[in-house]
């Protein structure tokens, strides 16, 4: 996957589709992630900065016992990931921080299934100030 970072004013943002690190409803890291998310780790090792890891989902309801809600899976997302970069990469925990928006930032209308799955996503937001977070 060619990971395209785009400069916004808070930092530098990666966004990461749903489908390349998750299964449907599931907060469990996809390994087939893991060389992506190293990659990641590796370009955010020798930098300062924080990291925030943001959740999105798209409006369709979950239905499953474990998550009550699309935005308690965005935070579970953003946990697990946080913990793969911190566990498995050493990205100190200082640096990393979550923020789980559900399907309350949408970057498409939830109209197509194109668009909810535009939708779902973590975003890894390199801010711009070292000591920063937003």
């Amino acid at each position: 996957m060619d990971l395209k970072p785009l400069l916004e004013a808070r930092g530098l943002m990666i966004s990461l589709p749903q489908a390349v690190l998750f299964a449907s409803g599931d907060a469990r890291l996809n390994p087939a992630a893991l060389p992506m998310v190293g990659r990641i780790a590796e370009a955010i090792r020798g930098i300062p900065n924080k990291v925030t890891l943001i959740g999105h989902a798209d409006a369709v309801p979950i239905h499953n016992r474990r998550f009550g809600n699309n935005w308690v899976l965005t935070l579970a997302r953003d946990l697990s990931l946080f913990e793969a970069l911190n566990e498995r990469y050493g990205i100190p925990q200082s640096r990393l921080s979550v923020a789980g928006f559900g399907s309350y930032s949408p970057r498409e209308p939830n109209d197509t299934e194109k668009n909810r799955a535009a939708n779902r996503r973590v975003k890894v937001v390199v801010l711009r100030e070292a000591g920063a977070v937003r």
